[in-house]
């Protein structure tokens, strides 16, 4: 292979990889800043039985922004305080994250989504940044019949942050607002009447 080829390979090497990142696929990944969260209620843990499925649709879930220069991945987190929630509102919990969920056992199976991710685009003239996060939760029997459904919601509001914290503080707000979420969730499961009919033992 002559030099001359060889560096006519290495330019359209380099010039490929120009244009992957320029079509976004070089983004950096940030995982939401999230720690396990300790759910605790007075009227839990349910004397009840479930089956929980954690998605592959929750566990993947990302915001995922067209042309931004960053992702935040969203569902590793949530699908690890999903399953922290559960346990914390039944004395007893299995865990599937097989598709379709259901297979494991004949309780009523909890499943749980991301349904929105939303964040404010980036600007240093706004006042205030807004980011959001709304998730759906359900409960159904083995038979796939409804037994309960909520809709819940975190939001947060800051001030902009700097250029070089961007990625760090929307990791931050996601966290944030999925906390709201996830509390909000638990504390209206805890406190159903419906599903603690539905999964007694």
């Amino acid at each position: 292979m002559s030099k001359r080829f060889r560096r006519a390979w290495s330019f359209a090497i380099a010039l490929t990889a120009v244009v992957v990142a320029a079509a976004g696929c070089g983004r950096t990944v940030t995982a939401v800043d999230l720690d396990p969260i300790l759910f605790a209620h007075e009227d839990a843990p349910i004397p009840g039985a479930i089956e929980l499925c954690l998605t592959r649709e929750l566990r993947m879930r990302q915001w995922n922004v067209r042309n931004h220069p960053y992702v935040i991945e969203l569902g590793d987190r949530a699908a690890l305080n999903v399953e922290r929630l559960a346990k914390a509102a039944f004395e007893s919990v299995v865990v599937s994250f097989e598709e379709p969920c259901g297979q494991a056992t004949d309780r009523p199976r909890l499943t749980a989504r991301i349904l929105a991710a939303n964040r404010d685009a980036d600007s240093i003239w706004s006042r205030s940044q807004e980011t959001t996060i709304t998730m759906d939760f359900e409960l159904v029997s083995d038979d796939g019949a409804p037994i309960w459904s909520t809709r819940t919601r975190g939001a947060i509001s800051k001030a902009p942050s700097g250029l070089t914290r961007r990625k760090i503080r929307a990791a931050e707000d996601f966290g944030e607002a999925m906390q709201e979420a996830l509390d909000a969730a638990f504390v209206e499961i805890v406190q159903s009447q419906e599903i603690r009919r539905a999964t007694a033992r």
